[in-house]
């Protein structure tokens, strides 16, 4: 069985990472091999609950990406849609529900910029990837672009507790957020 997870109940964890009581998760079949995605609520700082899944988390993040990080600067449905290799209408309906868990403000023919709660997301990914693909180049002496897919995936499931663990052994590098 493959375990998946996407976000963490900030201040919810216990000491080595382990669930709170908001987790749910989903099992399903992906060919031969059980999937079970975990999502986790985060609480929005107005006090809403928000599911941040895998599919949240990359748009948030190609939303940043695309604005370079700017606060109040859109990115397009286009923009969008050519990033994360889905139709305009896909982006769209999820721009919709991003909008209406407060992670973005959406803008039909506008765009969408993230709010304070999707640049902290965004942020917390990227610092994450980042994290562990200079723990993987460094532990194990392999080059930065052979571990960038490997770091990517970990991005979404490594735990509070063990990304403060690396970002210590590692010395506090500066990772240019």
């Amino acid at each position: 069985m493959t375990t998946i997870m996407a976000g963490k109940v900030h201040g919810d964890n216990g000491p080595n990472g382990e669930l709170g009581p908001f987790s749910r998760r989903q099992t399903f079949a992906l060919g031969r091999q059980r999937v079970r995605i975990l999502r986790v609520k985060l609480t929005s700082s107005t006090g809403r609950s928000i599911v941040a899944s895998l599919t949240v988390e990359n748009y948030v993040k190609a939303v940043y990406q695309l604005t370079g990080g700017e606060k109040g600067h859109a990115a397009s449905t286009g923009e969008l849609a050519t990033a994360m290799r889905v139709s305009p209408g896909t982006v769209t309906s999820m721009l919709k529900s991003l909008s209406s868990n407060g992670l973005v403000m959406y803008k039909p023919y506008a765009g969408a910029c993230l709010t304070e709660e999707g640049h902290s997301l965004a942020v917390r990914l990227l610092r994450r990837y980042r994290l562990a693909r200079l723990f993987l180049s460094q532990t194990l002496n392999v080059p930065v672009d052979k571990v960038d897919v490997d770091a990517e995936q970990i991005a979404h499931v490594l735990s509070d507790f063990l990304a403060e663990r690396i970002d210590a052994h590692l010395g506090h590098p500066n990772l240019e957020l």
